[in-house]
């Protein structure tokens, strides 16, 4: 690894959802079906309103990016 690097990336564990960030990203099917892993925590933390808003905006093309509001998540500033 480039010596760059070091110091820029940072690891952490724990709940995504809880953490105060700017946005959260996240690799979806190209539906925007909010299934389980990192996509099921942000629908269970953000309530009805991200799939519902994915659903407005859904499907896209593979390769294609959408966006969303934090809906309920109390931590996504």
């Amino acid at each position: 690894m480039n010596s760059d690097w070091r110091g820029k990336v940072t690891l952490r564990q724990g709940d995504l959802t809880e953490a105060r960030v700017d946005a959260i990203v996240n690799a979806a099917n190209n539906d925007l079906l909010l299934g389980g892993g990192l996509a099921g925590a942000i629908r269970v933390k953000g309530g009805p309103a991200i799939q519902e808003e994915c659903n407005r905006i859904g499907p896209i093309h593979v390769g294609e990016a959408a966006i969303t509001g934090a809906a309920s998540s109390p931590r996504v500033t």
